[in-house]
């Protein structure tokens, strides 16, 4: 049998997420309209977020102070596309230097989702 991995970036992403984890940090939430919480194995943090439908798009700021202090981390995300309001699988991935600190910000579709890996 052959399998045909359609979106392979997001296949390898999703494949090296693990199952337990050593912390869990909840960077924003309000219940009902969307949840982000970084958790962490290792050396590495995994970031995921979600939201609801209520607006067509919705952009939050949140903090990475849970990161260690001096030392440079690469993150690396897969965001919600500029089509993804009315194509779901429409995606981008990003790739960009962060610190200890440092406030980025993510953006979600209309019942959208935002997930990264920092190291």
């Amino acid at each position: 049998m052959r399998i045909i991995i359609k979106e392979k970036e997001c296949f390898d992403f999703i494949t090296r997420v693990p199952v337990t984890w050593d912390e869990t940090v909840v960077l924003a939430a309000e219940v009902g309209e969307y949840a982000v919480v970084a958790k962490r194995k290792g050396d590495e943090w995994f970031i995921g977020g979600m939201t609801n439908s209520r607006l067509p798009e919705r952009s939050l700021e949140v903090s990475l102070d849970f990161l260690r202090q001096g030392k440079p981390y690469t993150i690396t995300s897969f965001e919600d596309g500029p089509n993804a309001n009315y194509v779901a699988m429409d995606y981008k991935k990003r790739e960009y230097t962060v610190k200890a600190g440092d406030k980025i910000t993510i953006r979600m579709a209309k019942n959208g989702g935002w997930a990264a890996v920092i190291r």
